[in-house]
């Protein structure tokens, strides 16, 4: 269920707008599109400014948005595999559902030349012109290499032995969503969204969606052909095989012929083959340049010491690393001898031991090597300044010189055992201490 501030803010808005909308899809299956038209929808049909979350990585981040956000119809877009590895529990908050899906074969094209820059860093150029030469040949001779040889080679340059199976089974999860959940989601051809045909979405959702609308500039990069069946040009018979007849199953659930054949005289386009490719590695390289600009405008301006503070749990254990005594970032070495302080606090007797007992430990060593001589100190003794000890600390740690000493020279010596002495016959008789003195004691003599 939807908080009750959600369904005001609904019912305020209009009685046929639903509470809350998700869209989903496969990655590269016109899922930004769709999220942006909607949002558009509602911005120009009914007044509503709407923000939106934009492919969540958890379903803890859905639930938030819900119980949070000040949209008056929410609208959330979420990619089919991370629904599916979280379990989908937040799909029951939404009373829209909506799945886009392409023909997989188009899908295995665009997922193609979108998934390198999440593979490969932009640093490593070398990959990148490996990569990048693959897609060259294509274009040049489409006959050359098959998109299933091409998806190998990426395996070995990136070092992901599954990354042909991996691209498959994305381009597939639509039809698992339709065959174990039907009637659960409003399945939408990625067709009906390039060609403009809304009919059957508005009467689902209860208001209109048209194709005028604009993707945001900084989703704009996903952007590639917005079009269907160029896989017609990419495809060899050994792709049909593999990403097609294998699995007409699934093909045939969401209502597609897996038995088509490519075109004969084939055509790429490098805009949406190897200088797409090249504009995903180039927008990561612009992205992470202009973080580290921020990154450093913030540090010169002091918005650093801005900083939001550690949550409770990070700061108990920073608490606990400084009681232990092992140095932190934030925390400076402390001075033998010094108090700790912990952020202009006072210091706490348990922040001191540490401290204390090193250098207990290193004047008993001083003691040990020089007999309390001053200026004389024990080899591998600590050169911080000690504390001096006083009298009751010299005679404790002599005392206990004294015994490790004398256990030290009678270790490993066997000690003889004392054989008591006979008793004398009267001893034996029961005679008094007293009375065995006065016998052993000679006569005193007479004058």
């Amino acid at each position: 269920m939807i908080s009750g501030a959600m369904s005001n803010q609904n019912a305020s808005a209009g009685n046929n707008l639903p509470k809350a909308i998700l869209i989903l899809g496969a990655a590269k299956s016109g899922t930004t599109a769709l999220f942006y038209a909607v949002r558009n929808a509602l911005a120009t049909g009914h007044g509503l400014a709407t923000t939106g979350l934009f492919e969540p990585r958890r379903a803890g981040e859905v639930v938030e948005y819900l119980s949070s956000t000040s949209d008056q119809v929410p609208v959330v877009k979420v990619l089919l595999g991370p629904l599916l590895r979280d379990g989908g529990k937040f799909v029951e908050k939404f009373d829209k559902r909506i799945v886009i899906y392409r023909d997989p074969r188009d899908n295995v094209v665009s997922r193609v030349c979108f998934m390198l820059k999440k593979l490969i860093s932009p640093r490593e150029e070398k990959k990148i012109e490996q990569v990048l030469q693959l897609f060259r040949e294509k274009e040049q001779s489409p006959d050359s290499i098959s998109i299933v040889g091409m998806i190998r080679q990426m395996a070995a340059i990136t070092d992901r032995p599954n990354l042909l199976e991996a691209v498959r089974s994305n381009s597939l999860l639509p039809a698992k969503m339709k065959r174990e959940n039907e009637n659960v989601y409003f399945m939408m051809p990625y067709d009906d969204l390039v060609s403009g045909q809304f009919d059957h979405l508005n009467q689902y959702l209860g208001f209109a969606v048209s194709g005028d609308f604009e993707v945001a500039e900084q989703h704009a990069f996903v952007v590639r052909s917005k079009s269907s069946g160029a896989w017609k040009d990419w495809f060899l018979e050994e792709d049909v095989q593999f990403f097609a007849r294998d699995v007409a199953d699934d093909f045939r659930i969401l209502g597609f012929d897996p038995d088509v054949e490519p075109n004969g005289r084939r055509s790429i386009d490098p805009k949406t083959s190897s200088e797409y490719v090249a504009a995903q590695f180039q927008h990561v390289q612009d992205k992470r340049r202009r973080a580290k600009e921020t990154k450093q405008v913030r540090s010169s301006s002091g918005a650093e010491e801005q900083k939001s503070p550690l949550s409770p749990e990070a700061e108990k254990r920073r608490l606990r690393r400084l009681r232990r005594g092992a140095g932190t970032a934030e925390t400076p070495k402390a001075v033998p001898g010094a108090p700790v302080s912990v952020e202009g606090k006072a210091p706490s007797p348990a922040t001191q031991e540490p401290g204390l007992r090193r250098r207990r430990r290193d004047r008993q060593v001083e003691i040990a090597a020089g007999a309390g001589k001053p200026g004389i100190k024990a080899a591998g003794a600590t050169e911080a300044k000690a504390r001096p000890a006083s009298s009751a600390e010299e005679k404790s740690a002599r005392r206990r010189l004294r015994r490790k000493e004398q256990v030290a020279a009678t270790k490993g010596v066997r000690k003889p055992v004392a054989k008591p002495a006979p008793m004398r016959a009267e001893a034996q008789q029961g005679d008094s201490r007293m009375e065995r003195r006065l016998k052993r004691r000679p006569p005193r003599m007479g004058i």
